[in-house]
């Protein structure tokens, strides 16, 4: 059986520097938030830290990983696209319409590390002058490995939902914690 630290796996998912991950954890460490108990490790409050993390998703990672915002002239042009054969995956409306089926999406959200030329192609996707006419972002995975399905993890889609604080979103986004994330909570 190989042994992965904590530190490690952190590092190992996150794709980030391991040296970042150690700050993190001391940082978590002496907030209370990861505790040891023995020889393991263990985060005392998840709670806490899924909202902090949420809170500043929005303001330090969805920004550093946005590639840009495009215009689709027919607003319903996700539901013909097979996104798994782009080689991306469904975030925030668009995830949450499908897996809710309560949404409809003003802003189709996509998460990809292939390049966006056949996504743009089969969108009819054009690069929005001014950021109020976006409805189509395009970010890159901050995650290592992807999961295997059209959308991203609930908590991103969560997060991608909380960060527009538009209404209609945040009703969703509290199904979707209730439905995905709540169960994650101790």
């Amino acid at each position: 059986m190989i042994k992965t630290s904590l530190k490690e796996l952190l590092q190992i998912e996150s794709s980030v520097a391991l040296g970042t991950v150690g700050w993190t954890i001391n940082d978590l460490k002496a907030q209370g938030i990861v505790v040891r108990n023995g020889t393991e490790k263990r985060i005392d409050d998840f709670k806490w830290l899924i909202n902090t993390w949420i809170e500043t998703y929005p303001l330090k990672l969805r920004v550093k990983h946005f590639v840009g915002g495009f215009i689709a002239e027919d607003p319903f042009w996700w539901e013909e696209i097979e996104i798994l054969d782009m080689g991306a995956q469904w975030g925030g409306e668009t995830a949450a319409a499908i897996t809710t089926k309560y949404l409809k999406p003003q802003i189709t959200t996509i998460y990809t590390r292939a390049p966006i030329g056949k996504l743009v192609q089969a969108g009819r996707l054009k690069k929005a002058a001014r950021q109020e006419d976006v409805n189509v972002a395009i970010l890159r995975p901050f995650w290592k490995n992807d999961e295997a399905g059209e959308m991203v993890h609930p908590i991103v889609v969560y997060a991608d939902l909380v960060a527009t604080g538009d209404v209609r979103n945040l009703k969703v986004a509290q199904r979707i914690y209730e439905e995905f994330i709540r169960q994650y909570i101790k």
